[in-house]
């Protein structure tokens, strides 16, 4: 389900049955299979299971490792599937429906970050100062501008979104029930180092928190040269060799993770210096691959 490392919170749905041997702060290591949790729902129809299914999907939360959580739960809602029409080549046939990125989703996520961290009973800036955040999340960065007014009230502002605002009632460790849009809503989310990771409306989303990072130079815009490990897997195949020369988006390493392959590509046009793999290999998450000194 997840790739290696800790798990910093783990909060199972309480609605279905769940098999695992989870805690939060275990760590979970990469050398056996990938499962390691099992959420089980019956109901009076299929569609009544898979609708038991997919909401314990959402209520659960896990942070600190990614899962593809968020990707059962988008097989289990999309129209192919809740027809019963889903075959062996589900996946392959509707990959660009499933692996797409909710962009405007994500952009939410990240004020929504900026507003539950900065805001909050008994918190208060110095009024007419904002608290700025810089949030990425792959390629993508994005930069909210949280206000906290009173008590619990905060209105976040990022260029190209309508400006959010809501009111934190109640924390609960990392829970936060808050008022937006006159509705009562709630999501977790938690800062741990340099990663902030919310779950909002059944979506997880894990950020690389750079706000106290110098921004990147113009001559650092293409990257290290260094191609890491998206994932825990087995590699496949090894399609370069110390010294080749290599452009950008070509293919470089093939992992196999979850029984599907990940190719992974050259950030930058290069020459290749190392290649620190070879098929057969159990590499972990961020792994460096291959390396290439960039031209």
């Amino acid at each position: 389900m997840p790739q290696s490392g800790t798990l910093t919170l783990w909060q199972p749905s309480t609605s279905v049955r769940v098999d695992h041997g989870l805690r939060g702060g275990a760590d979970v290591p990469p050398y056996y299979d990938s499962m390691i949790a099992k959420l089980v729902a019956h109901g009076s129809s299929r569609d009544d299971a898979r609708r038991k299914l997919l909401a314990a999907l959402n209520e659960t939360v896990i942070f600190g490792l990614r899962s593809n959580k968020d990707f059962l739960a988008d097989c289990l809602a999309h129209p192919v599937f809740v027809a019963g029409q889903a075959t062996t080549a589900f996946i392959e046939e509707n990959a660009t429906d499933l692996l797409s990125t909710d962009s405007e989703a994500e952009a939410q996520a990240a004020m929504l970050a900026a507003a539950l961290l900065r805001a909050g009973p008994g918190i208060r800036l110095t009024h007419g100062y904002s608290a700025p955040m810089r949030l990425a999340r792959g390629d993508a960065e994005y930069h909210p501008m949280a206000y906290a007014l009173r008590d619990g009230l905060c209105r976040v502002e990022m260029s190209g979104r309508e400006d959010m605002q809501l009111k934190v009632i109640v924390r609960n460790g990392a829970v936060v029930a808050f008022e937006m849009g006159g509705a009562v809503r709630s999501a977790a989310i938690l800062a741990d180092g340099d990663v902030v990771t919310v779950q909002y409306d059944g979506r997880c989303h894990d950020f690389r928190d750079l706000t106290y990072q110098p921004t990147i130079t113009a001559e650092a815009a293409g990257g290290d040269g260094n191609v890491r490990a998206s994932m825990n897997g087995n590699v496949v195949s090894v399609e370069v060799a110390v010294g080749d020369k290599v452009v950008a988006d070509q293919k470089l390493v093939v992992v196999e993770a979850m029984k599907m392959e990940h190719t992974h590509s050259s950030t930058a046009t290069g020459t290749v210096t190392a290649v620190n793999v070879e098929a057969g290999m159990q590499v972990s998450t961020h792994t460096v691959l291959v390396e290439i000194e960039v031209s």
